[in-house]
């Protein structure tokens, strides 16, 4: 219970108000969804960076973002998934909105894990559990 209050905290912390960040783990995939404001719903140039703790392995990566396949890479428990190009139009709303990113191919031992994730000017924190 300690680890879940510091973990929360430690997020709180970090993000911008309205910034949040959730994570679960099933079947090798590690889904990450975070919040935060948006330009016309859209989450930015990228790329987001996620710090993956030492428990986790990396087998054969891949990724998603927002469920379409996206570009991978990771060096020394760091993984970069680049975001889709912006579109051209011009928009000025800013609104909350929703950015969720898959990665596949991954291996955990049943615990729970912490991590932190980057996008933009954006730092989250969260946590997940392996069943």
């Amino acid at each position: 219970m300690r680890f879940a209050v510091a973990a929360a905290l430690g997020s709180l912390a970090l993000a911008a108000p309205g910034d949040r960040a959730a994570a679960s783990f099933s079947g090798g995939t590690l889904t990450l969804t975070l919040h935060y404001w948006m330009t016309c719903g859209q989450p930015g140039v990228g790329p987001v960076r996620v710090g993956l703790p030492s428990g986790i392995r990396i087998g054969t990566l891949h990724a998603t973002v927002n469920g379409k396949a996206a570009p991978v890479s990771h060096a020394a428990g760091t993984v970069s998934v680049t975001l889709p190009k912006p579109p051209q139009v011009t928009c000025m709303s800013i609104t909350l909105g929703t950015l969720r990113v898959g990665l596949g191919g991954l291996h955990a031992d049943s615990g729970t894990y912490a991590l932190t994730a980057q996008v933009n000017r954006h730092s989250f924190r969260t946590s997940f559990r392996v069943g």
